[in-house]
């Protein structure tokens, strides 16, 4: 009888050590898919930092300059007209 416990109490044992190495198991497979997806995103993050087409970059920043420069200029002239201007 005492032998026949002690084994069940041992398999429990096993069976609860076994449940927390499968949980264990489980977050560090996870973890290793979110480093391997942070990763992946980082190399792509730093190839278009690199392949950057420098020409093509200074283009857009000068366009965009542009713009802005000419909503500001379109925002000084209407912010300086009033309904007494056209009275």
């Amino acid at each position: 009888g005492d032998f026949l416990t002690n084994m069940d109490t041992a398999m429990d044992t096993v069976a609860l050590a076994r449940t927390r190495i499968g949980a264990r198991m489980n977050a560090v497979d996870l973890q290793r898919d979110i480093n391997g997806d942070t990763k992946f995103n980082m190399e792509n993050t730093l190839s278009l930092i690199q392949d950057l087409d420098y020409s093509e970059a200074i283009s857009r920043l000068n366009l965009q300059l542009t713009g802005l420069q000419a909503a500001q200029q379109a925002y000084v002239r209407v912010q300086g007209l009033s309904l007494f201007n056209f009275l």
